[in-house]
């Protein structure tokens, strides 16, 4: 969440039409309220000016065995409450509704068909294809697109929401994490002992990377191929101030599904403390004022912006994405 970054301050007297960001402006005009007046998608913004998601990208509902997503389809204010169609992985399939819908890796994706030619594709999942689903668990929370995306990539978000005992130590460390560019987005790796409990319990590795990808895609994986949890939260923009936040989990590892209860249990939590968090925080007018970002707990942040505006300007201009993240190594304490 953005109020409180770890590690950083508010810059002062800053003009509220632009984001003073580690010695850089971004005007935020330019960024999202210029991206929605141009494409006719002025209704999808809050009161801040922020665009609630970009229209040219595939976006993930769910997994295709979760009842919900084949009742019906609630996406970018599109309500259909038929059944949505059986399609095959791979394949596409336009809906009366004005939405096009297709399965990948396990997953629905759902595009505008007015932006079909030009978005980018669904992101290559495969990875899932021979993973057992464990847990799959989602919430509807009030609040702008880019607020909750930033959940995603900011490193406040754990230690600020998520404290509970089985997840995380009490006591405040230093962290040092090297970044580097990766798929319309971009990386962290750890290696060296499970940093967290529940993973250790389960018998997941020490290899750990975290990959952010556009839209609104964290893939957390735990261990090597063959004994590896893939944690995937993702955001799908349902109407106006109004997104859905989907935490699934995946093994490789053989026996875990036993754990199944215990994991959908522990994923609800979660996602319940990102909603009493994100509602608390799309409530407030305070927080849709432009956002300020300083030092290197924030600089995730102002990668996502800056991917953000690089994916909407090369989709515009039928031109390859050229990724503006350069590889890093940020240090905070949490």
């Amino acid at each position: 969440m953005k109020d409180k970054p770890a590690g950083s301050g508010v810059l002062e007297g800053t003009d509220p039409e632009s984001t003073e960001v580690l010695g850089e402006t971004v005007s935020t005009l330019e960024a999202t309220t210029d991206m929605a007046s141009r494409q006719g998608f002025g209704q999808q913004r809050n009161q801040g000016g922020r665009l609630a998601a970009l229209p040219m990208a595939w976006y993930p509902l769910g997994p295709i065995t979760q009842p919900a997503r084949r009742r019906d389809l609630e996406f970018f204010g599109i309500t259909r409450t038929q059944a949505v169609p059986p399609i095959q992985s791979g394949d596409e399939l336009t809906l009366d509704c004005g939405a096009t819908i297709a399965v990948r890796n396990g997953l629905y994706w759902a595009c505008l068909q007015d932006y079909v030619d030009i978005s980018i594709a669904p992101h290559n999942l495969e990875e899932l294809e021979a993973a057992q689903m464990v847990a799959a668990n989602e919430v509807e929370v009030r609040a702008d697109f880019d607020q909750v995306v930033l959940g995603l990539v900011d490193p406040a978000h754990v230690p600020m929401v998520h404290t509970s005992w089985w997840w995380r130590k009490k006591h405040r460390t230093k962290k040092v994490r090297h970044y580097e560019p990766s798929d319309l987005g971009f990386t962290v790796r750890q290696q060296g002992r499970a940093y967290r409990s529940i993973y250790s319990m389960v018998g997941a590795g020490s290899e750990l990377s975290i990959q952010f990808a556009l839209p609104g895609l964290r893939i957390e994986r735990i261990g090597p191929p063959g004994r590896r949890i893939t944690n995937l939260t993702f955001v799908t923009p349902l109407r106006p101030g109004v997104q859905r936040l989907h935490n699934v989990i995946y093994s490789s590892i053989r026996g875990l599904g036993v754990l199944r209860p215990l994991l959908q249990m522990l994923g609800h939590r979660f996602l319940a403390q990102d909603a009493a968090v994100l509602n608390r925080i799309g409530s407030n007018s305070v927080h849709a004022a432009p956002m300020l970002f300083v030092g290197d707990p924030d600089q995730p942040s102002l990668w996502y912006f800056k991917l953000k505006r690089e994916l909407y300007a090369s989709r515009v201009e039928r031109r390859a994405f050229d990724n503006p993240v350069r590889a890093a190594t940020l240090q905070w304490q949490t």
